[in-house]
């Protein structure tokens, strides 16, 4: 692994805790989100900000698979009187095309090349 890539793992385990994930999974999780960064931007590699977005993305993806304690929800009941209050995952906002989410389509386009 170069020096890039250990950074940018380095920078997910941040994100996410050590305690959260293996190497082998966090791996799997920033190589993905890298293939669908360049196959989108249509690059061989990564320039400028784009390994700061892969790693937000890793980091994203890998609290949707619900492997990580931080998995995004949203407030799907409340109960005033009982104080009930349940939570709901949001859903993938994913597009199936690109596998990426409108929002990180939308980070990507300054390193996107336009042939």
């Amino acid at each position: 692994m170069d020096e890039l890539h250990e950074r940018m793992l380095e920078d997910l385990y941040t994100l996410i805790g050590f305690e959260n994930a293996g190497k082998e999974e966090l791996c799997y999780f920033l190589r993905s989100a890298e293939e669908k960064a360049l196959r989108f931007t249509r690059r061989w590699e990564l320039i400028g900000g784009m390994p700061t977005i892969v790693v937000e993305i890793a980091a994203d993806r890998f609290r949707r698979q619900g492997a990580g304690p931080e998995v995004a929800q949203r407030v799907a009941s409340l109960t005033d009187n009982g104080q009930s209050v349940s939570f709901q995952a949001y859903a993938a906002e994913a597009v199936p095309s690109s596998g990426l989410t409108e929002s990180e389509m939308r980070a990507l386009c300054a390193y996107r090349k336009l042939w």
